[in-house]
């Protein structure tokens, strides 16, 4: 069975607030933060919900997660694509946000 990708179109402000939280994150530490980290240093109140927006992330293109050959999440890493278009994306939604 094929997972369809969802569209997305925009991150709210606590999306938006994670995917920062993680880039500074792996900017200083050089690897990325466990998922219980996130938790910790975010709005977000459980692992699932970290999990799900981490999904979207995937889903549009800004990280990728370290998958097996059937798809499951195998590892922590999350590995941030920071194009110049992603980066654009990223200051459209911050200026929509009033970040």
């Amino acid at each position: 069975m094929i997972k369809k990708k969802t569209n997305y179109t925009l991150l709210n402000k606590n999306e938006y607030r994670l995917y920062m939280i993680i880039k500074n994150y792996i900017e200083e530490h050089k690897y990325s933060p466990s998922y219980r980290e996130l938790v910790n240093l975010s709005d977000y109140k459980s692992v699932s919900s970290i999990m799900l927006t981490l999904l979207k992330f995937e889903d549009l293109g800004f990280i990728e997660l370290d998958k097996d050959e059937k798809g499951r999440i195998k590892s922590r890493t999350i590995r941030l694509i920071y194009t110049s278009d992603i980066r654009k994306k990223l200051d459209e939604i911050k200026e929509s946000l009033e970040v």
